[in-house]
């Protein structure tokens, strides 16, 4: 695979998301599947693992969508970057069932994969899980400091 195959895979991914897609989501991966991101308490594996991955955004933000900034490909490899928006308004099971809050969530995102013969084998997924916290009302903005101050202060005296 060359290139400019990884980087449409990619752009099928990018498309079979926003259409809330399960189906070809699904067909979008390799049998042999492995996806993890930071909402993820364990690896997802085969194709139910992505599709699994996926619906429980479309679930708990029924609005999800990403706004493509780039793809890059190479040989097998692909990188996508988006913007992530959607609503919670559904619960959402990621690494742990949260109910709905009604807030609109808005954060940059990195997809990198392997794709081979047309099938995604390996995807991880980078975003900043405590933006999306903070922006769900989750985690008040300066309780990492609360948290913070101690541990610093502690590595000062040893």
């Amino acid at each position: 695979m060359h290139s400019q195959a990884s980087a449409q895979v990619a752009q099928t991914l990018f498309d079979a998301f926003n259409a809330h897609d399960l189906d070809r989501l699904e067909a979008l991966t390799s049998d042999g599947f492995l996806g993890i991101g930071p909402d993820s308490p364990d690896l997802r594996m085969g194709r139910r693992g992505g599709r699994a991955w996926a619906a429980a955004y479309f679930t708990g933000f029924p609005d999800s969508k990403w706004t493509k900034e780039r793809i890059f490909g190479q040989d097998t490899a692909f990188v996508l970057q988006v913007i992530y928006t959607g609503t919670h308004t559904g619960a959402f099971e990621g690494a742990e069932t949260v109910p709905p809050t009604n807030r609109t969530v808005t954060v940059p995102a990195t997809f990198v994969g392997i794709a081979r013969d047309g099938k995604i084998e390996d995807l991880r997924g980078y975003w900043d899980r405590l933006l999306v916290l903070r922006q769900l009302g989750l985690f008040p903005n300066d309780e990492w400091k609360r948290q913070a101050a101690p541990l610093a202060l502690e590595r000062t005296r040893s």
